[in-house]
């Protein structure tokens, strides 16, 4: 278990940190939130091993932890719309504190709620699931226009922006990049398994995988955002359950589940959740054209 710094010694360590506080962990990485000139942003602090590098000196011998870290700077320094998080006023680069090194960087803060509390609190209206299904649609078009896939949408990586009126997805951490070297060795699933579309499940194939692998993703988020409940995941479902859903369950369409749902938007959901890509929609673009006509139908400007 990684024992990370307190906001304090983080703060402490940086000259141009004001205050930061920890806001979560998970695996290797910490996130901070710092203030830096008066603004504040997302820090990402990563664990490294003493023998891992922190340079690009000698690239046979550069870490798949700082390679990560690279593409996912990388993806942020792109990002120019509205729906993905953008880089914060650090870059990646490393530190040692507690005798411990680290890489860091930064990106923006979203100051808002992430999708999981949302839906705590409540399933979502209608009109917020098509305005969930637009954002998160036209980020993952964007990210296939470039070659990437996501992998990890989930409903901890999403956040509603009061400010912007609209959802933003988050840490693309463990993206594949599909004219990059793979940055997993292991011969296992990335991702969230919860979240992992039927492809996913086959890691050997993964060179075979495109931008309907996060359609699939997008589909659990809203059906789960507009019922309230995961389509293949209960309580006290075991792993082997979920894959055995994800695989060959088939939920009940929404329409049918809640009076007054609208068809169309529950029709373009099941199409999400198709088990073989084919069945999903055969260009990004075609996908967001569905999704901004639902959109629009129901008085969501996309």
């Amino acid at each position: 278990m990684v024992d990370y710094p307190t906001g304090e010694m983080l703060a402490s360590s940086f000259p141009n940190i004001r205050t930061a506080e920890l806001i979560q962990t998970g695996g290797q990485k910490a996130v901070y939130k710092v203030s830096i000139e008066e603004q504040f942003a997302a820090l990402k602090l990563i664990a490294l091993a003493p023998e891992e590098p922190t340079t690009d000196e000698d690239s046979a011998d550069v870490s798949m932890t700082l390679r990560r870290a690279e593409r996912e700077v990388a993806i942020l320094e792109q990002a120019d719309i509205p729906v993905l998080a953008k880089r914060g006023p650090l870059g990646l680069s490393s530190i040692e504190i507690m005798d411990e090194r680290w890489l860091y960087f930064t990106e923006e803060w979203i100051e808002g709620i992430d999708l999981h509390n949302l839906l705590r609190q409540g399933r979502l209206s209608s009109d917020k699931v098509a305005r969930l299904g637009v954002d998160l649609v036209q980020a993952v078009c964007w990210l296939s226009s470039r070659g990437l896939i996501h992998r990890d949408i989930k409903p901890e990586n999403i956040m509603w922006s009061p400010d912007r009126m609209r959802f933003v997805l988050l840490d693309p951490g463990v993206a594949f990049d599909l004219h990059g070297p793979s940055l997993t060795m292991l011969p296992m699933p990335v991702g969230t398994m919860a979240y992992l579309s039927p492809e996913q499940m086959d890691p050997t194939q993964k060179r075979n995988m495109d931008f309907r692998s996060d359609l699939f993703a997008i589909g659990l988020v809203l059906y789960e955002a507009a019922t309230g409940e995961h389509p293949f995941v209960a309580p006290y479902s075991t792993p082997a359950q979920v894959v055995a859903g994800i695989l060959t369950a088939h939920p009940q369409p929404i329409d049918n589940k809640l009076q007054g749902f609208p068809t169309n938007l529950s029709e373009l959901i099941t199409r999400l959740l198709g088990k073989a890509p084919h069945l999903r929609y055969r260009t990004c673009d075609r996908a967001r054209t569905a999704m901004d006509s639902v959109a629009l139908s129901l008085g969501v400007q996309p």
